[in-house]
């Protein structure tokens, strides 16, 4: 309260100060999201002029080239630039400041709000979060978000769930959206792989829990959106960090920055590898990515994004219970047989533009284009894949006069072309071919929203999503009886999303919501078991409940609670007909019920902190209405979906550069079969990494160790819920997870 009041006297003392010297301009914006900063407080070091930035974060005063600009906005650091031009256009990149935690501008939903005035569940992963580990994958910083839980059997096989929608995915990441820099992660019949974009990439993340079809389209669960960097420094700049660690981890990441107020060009390359903790378990993987932005006038800003994925990964798939206890190094005998592994190329790129084409009307367009080369060598067959993908994203948004009325509308366009093959598994080497297919899969998303102030304490907002999905299979092969060729288009689906959020004080905010989701199947769920369309599986469908608070409720206090109810209609069931053939149908209803909060508190003194945390989720999900063929598992707790997720920690930052964390990382049983015979063991994990660092005019040094499962915990990383059994085998539940290991790191950055 006292720094923003502290602001606005500054902004009513520098205004009523006479101006002097020629006019200069320019805009404040997030360094790391573009986004605009309205109203922050510009002013000259002398105290002779200044103003405030208008809606899109511009301002425009007189100033002298003896002058030094002082900006600041609350929850940024405050910076100081030498008047060196007053001629030209200062683009003004602010840092966050991870202490005040509810102050950070969000893009979720296309409001541009602060973290504690968005009317939903919405979490943010700062810089701070994403690399407080060893940085070498995102899943740690994605499984201290309330609601969340991300399973890993390998570094190239995750399962991510929002809410416990997705948990019935068998070895990937299903009905949650993801998107990195407005390009989708997400393919065409909605699977997602987040671990692709190598986690030094990403400058911060955003996750909306539940459904935000009214912006994102076809994610029942929520949306992960994932941004680069986007610094202009002016500088160039160089960054290297080399990483080793246990079971032959050895990372290393590459950036160099160049450009000017008005260009920047990054290029990256990310390389990661790991021997593995089991058998047939070697990784490796290579990222090029190319960034540029460039100010076209004083009103518009282009980005580009290129991103290529090198990647070579063994698979040791899951092992059976005795494997588990007594031997978790050993690979599925299978797989480790005939040496599994993925072997895929992707590629993705995207031009975005965004224009103001005046102070209340902006304009924000994207284009994006994407492919896939992937070979999989399994043990009962070889798959081939070829896919790529397209399409367009874009938005206008209007600001009413009095600014009470804010109105976006747009639209989303994907289509993505599939080709795929399977062949006999000859010896390791590919065989007879078994099956050729083409798909077609696209979408259109068509959205608007309104957010409207009625009052300095109320406001609302209210969204709307048609979506329209259709699949198109040419089924090519023609070594047996067997035609699958035809085209399944689902109705439109209307999803609304009204919310109310209520200002009880300048610090404290609460909120309710009812929202709307769906998912569609994937194509190969819309099939029968004798290959042939089935016409009456339908989208997964449901609405959100949701009341929450958000605020700070003492000094370097922040809180949040949810508090919410997930009503889930036509629940598809994957029915293993073989080893590698999957169907669906829709077989029931869920209840997802919980309650989130996370509390975080930052001690400062000295420019010193410690900053405790603690999160915690109660999920209470249960089948509804669920009949298995002749089985009737109504009522029975939701299969792969903890009760309980505990996530308390610490982190120390001192001023002489030292600092360090301690993670504490719980998850509950899990019930493993629909039926609840089976449920899977309960565990803790403690993290814990130090380190130093300093920063120089032009040099930047960091150190840094870690221990990661400190106390040697037998844990599954990830489950395979209702695992089958083949020739009277033990089923295979359980992915094991890493035993203790290390890990260290040195970073070295330079300023030219």
């Amino acid at each position: 309260m006292m720094q923003k009041g502290f602001s606005v006297f500054l902004t009513c003392f520098y205004m009523s100060c006479w101006s002097y010297g020629q006019q200069i301009s320019g805009r404040v914006y997030d360094k790391t999201t573009h986004l605009q900063l309205a109203e922050a407080v510009v002013f000259v070091s002398t105290g002779n002029s200044g103003t405030i930035t208008d809606q899109q974060g511009y301002f425009s005063f007189k100033a002298a080239l003896s002058d030094t600009l002082v900006i600041s906005f609350v929850g940024y650091k405050t910076l100081k630039i030498a008047v060196s031009d007053t001629t030209g256009f200062y683009q003004i990149g602010l840092d966050y400041d991870d202490v005040l935690l509810k102050d950070i501008v969000v893009s979720a939903f296309n409001m541009d709000q602060k973290l504690d005035q968005i009317p939903g569940a919405v979490s943010v992963l700062t810089h701070r979060e994403l690399h407080r580990d060893n940085n070498t994958t995102i899943i740690p910083a994605i499984n201290r978000i309330t609601g969340v839980l991300m399973q890993s059997g390998a570094l190239n096989t995750n399962r991510l769930t929002i809410r416990g929608i997705g948990a019935r995915s068998l070895f990937t990441t299903t009905k949650i959206r993801a998107y990195f820099n407005n390009i989708p992660l997400t393919t065409g019949d909605g699977e997602t792989t987040i671990e692709d974009i190598d986690v030094a990439l990403i400058a911060r993340s955003e996750v909306i829990k539940g459904p935000a079809s009214s912006i994102y389209g076809a994610g029942l669960g929520g949306t992960v959106l994932l941004q680069s960097s986007k610094n202009i420094t002016g500088f160039p700049q160089i960054h290297t960090e080399i990483i080793t660690g246990s079971y032959g981890l050895r990372k290393s990441n590459t950036s160099l920055m160049i450009g000017n107020e008005k260009t920047n060009l990054g290029i990256a390359y990310n390389y990661l590898h790991s021997d593995g903790y089991r058998e047939n378990n070697t990784y490796d993987r290579q990222v090029f990515t190319i960034t540029g932005q460039v100010r076209s006038g004083d009103q518009g800003n282009l980005s580009i994004l290129i991103t290529y994925i090198d990647l070579l990964a063994f698979i040791p798939s899951s092992v059976d219970s005795v494997t588990f206890y007594e031997n978790p190094r050993t690979a599925a005998p299978t797989w480790a047989n005939t040496q599994g592994f993925e072997d895929y190329q992707k590629g993705l790129t995207g031009i975005s533009y965004n224009h103001y084409l005046s102070n209340k009307i902006s304009f924000d367009a994207s284009v994006f284009a994407s492919f896939r080369k992937s070979y999989e060598l399994r043990p009962f067959n070889i798959l081939d894949e070829n896919s790529s993908a397209g399409g367009t994203r874009n938005i206008i948004s209007i600001l009413s006069e009095n600014r009470k009325l804010k109105s976006s509308m747009g639209f989303e366009y994907f289509i993505e072309h599939y080709d795929w093959g399977t062949f006999i598994n000859d010896s390791r080497n590919q065989g007879a071919r078994l099956s050729d297919n083409t798909e077609i899969r696209k979408y259109v998303n068509v959205f608007a929203q309104m957010q409207y102030e009625f009052n300095k304490k109320l406001s609302g907002t209210l969204g709307v999503n048609l979506n329209k999905t259709s699949y198109n299979l040419d089924d090519r092969f023609t070594g047996d009886s067997l035609n699958q060729s035809g085209s399944y288009a689902f109705m439109p689906v209307l999803s609304p999303r009204i919310a109310l959020k209520y200002r009880i004080t300048a610090s404290k905010n609460m909120y309710a919501l009812i929202s709307h989701g769906f998912s569609p199947p994937s194509f190969s769920e819309t099939l029968t078991p004798d290959g042939l369309i089935n016409p009456d599986i339908q989208p997964e469908t449901g609405y959100n409940f949701e009341a929450g608070f958000k605020g700070r409720i003492v000094a370097g206090m922040y809180f949040d609670l949810a508090i919410y109810s997930m009503q889930i209609d036509n629940l598809i069931v994957a029915q293993r007909v073989a080893e590698d053939q999957f169907i669906g149908r829709n077989a029931g209803k869920t209840s997802h019920n919980g309650v989130e909060t996370n509390i975080r508190y930052v001690y400062q003194w000295n420019r010193n902190k410690i900053i405790p945390f603690v999160s915690y989720t109660y999920a209470r999900y249960k089948f509804v209405d669920f009949k298995d063929n002749e089985f009737d598992h109504s009522g029975n707790d939701l299969t792969g979906v903890p009760d309980h997720l505990l996530n308390t920690g610490v982190d120390l930052e001192f001023h002489s550069g030292f600092y360090g964390n301690v993670n504490y990382h719980f998850v509950g049983a899990m019930p493993m079969r629909d039926d609840n015979s089976k449920y899977s063991n309960a565990y803790g994990i403690t993290n814990i990494k130090a380190g130093w660092k300093q920063a120089w005019e032009k040099l930047g040094l960091k150190v840094f160790a870690g221990i990661s499962n400190l106390f040697d915990i037998k844990y599954a990383s990830m489950i395979l819920v209702n695992a089958p059994s083949f020739g009277g085998r033990a089923p295979r539940y359980y992915y094991p997870g890493l035993p203790v290991n290390y890990y260290g790191g040195l970073k070295v950055s330079y300023r030219f």
